[in-house]
């Protein structure tokens, strides 16, 4: 059973780019996550819904703090039907493979490299 005072409610990734308008266009156009806010200025960020969290950037022009040893894995309802989209394009990381503990996943890297896994249980294909 969670702790009350420490079960997630809602998750948030944050990530802290130096190359907001390459990542920004990432989340938008090549996974087509609605922007849930945006906003301007000093340090712009943009909150991207991903239906299960939010993906936040956050502008940060010396990227202090560098991504390493680390992905997010997302489940999705149809990762062979995300593949046949994904397959061929250059941020293809690993391409379709069955995982030995039941699911079946693809990864890809946005622009400044952080690792996305898709999954979604293994089932027999017919």
């Amino acid at each position: 059973m969670h702790d009350p005072k420490t079960k997630v409610e809602t998750f948030r990734l944050k990530l802290f780019v130096a190359d907001f308008d390459a990542r920004r266009r990432f989340y938008a156009e090549d996974l087509r996550w609605p922007i849930e806010y945006e906003w301007g200025g000093q340090r712009r960020g943009a909150m991207f819904e991903t239906g299960a969290g939010t993906i936040e950037l956050l502008e940060q022009k010396d990227a202090a703090w560098p991504v390493t040893s680390c992905d997010v894995s997302l489940r999705v309802a149809d990762v062979w039907a995300l593949w046949e989209e994904w397959r061929g394009k250059p941020n293809v990381v690993d391409g379709l493979r069955d995982n030995p503990w039941g699911d079946t996943s693809i990864c890809i890297a946005d622009p400044g490299g952080f690792r996305i896994v898709f999954f979604t249980a293994t089932v027999k294909r017919k």
